[in-house]
């Protein structure tokens, strides 16, 4: 049987020559099946990359540490819809599927000192974009916060996470963070 340019799709011939071991209906059952599972796979598709991309947000509260520039091993999820791409044994997320991704987070600290506190991604445990910041203190507010924000394209098997940088070395700050990330194309 002939088929479609574009999808393949098996179609019967109107006219001669028609083979003589295939009836009609036959080919006419191949093309319906065809367009089936060709819809069927489109529709998981749209419910994978549109309706369910994978998304994770992850957490770390009171980290104290008296260092001025250390990475966030997360030890908690809020969400998780992928397995394995929040690893709380590594302390960030592994990517399940490469693609293009938008990461979000902040992380805090309870200090009324200058911290300006600073925050950026590891990919892989090497330093990944520009250092996010400066945050400054405000008299009497004792919590400060830095916001991240990443469009990047991450490879199945990478292992993400991030930094935290401030000003006050030596000193003992307790610190928290967020990280979450959502897939937002396939590649």
């Amino acid at each position: 049987m002939k088929q479609t340019e574009r999808r393949g799709y098996p179609y019967p011939e109107c006219d001669p020559p028609v083979q003589k071991d295939a009836s009609d209906a036959i080919q006419i059952k191949q093309l319906a099946d065809a367009i089936n599972t060709d819809v069927q796979t489109l529709r998981n598709q749209i419910s994978d990359e549109m309706a369910y991309p994978d998304c994770a947000k992850i957490f770390a509260n009171g980290i104290v540490t008296t260092e001025s520039d250390f990475n966030v091993v997360y030890t908690g999820f809020s969400w998780n819809n992928r397995a394995g791409l929040w690893d709380p044994a590594r302390g960030g997320f592994t990517i399940q599927r490469s693609g293009w991704y938008l990461v979000m987070g902040y992380v805090f600290a309870a200090s009324t000192l200058n911290l300006h506190l600073r925050s950026r991604l590891t990919l892989n445990g090497a330093p990944r974009g520009n250092w996010q910041g400066y945050s400054r203190n405000t008299t009497g507010i004792t919590n400060q916060a830095q916001q991240l924000f990443y469009s990047l394209h991450l490879d199945q098997g990478d292992f993400l996470t991030n930094q935290i940088r401030h000003a006050a070395p030596g000193t003992s700050i307790t610190f928290g963070s967020r990280l979450e990330l959502v897939r937002i194309l396939a590649g």
